[in-house]
């Protein structure tokens, strides 16, 4: 996928405003892209589906969490 600053086609998360999807490279370039990378991710994890394990709670896995994707 690209990233949506650099364009550069490589390995993407979405962390970007609003989900959009950002290189590493892009996502910790200065402080506070990395602030806001940070930010990101933990609002992901902390609106993320739990599933109890034996090593406690998970995220669950996006590709469980939709009908027929199992």
């Amino acid at each position: 996928m690209s990233c949506y600053r650099c364009g550069e086609h490589q390995e993407t998360r979405p962390y970007g405003p609003g989900g959009a999807l950002v290189c590493v490279w892009c996502a910790t370039s200065t402080a506070k892209d990395e602030s806001a990378t940070r930010a990101a991710f933990g609002a992901r994890l902390t609106n993320a589906p739990q599933v109890l394990t034996e090593a406690g709670p998970q995220a669950m896995p996006q590709n469980l969490t939709r009908p027929g994707r199992n």
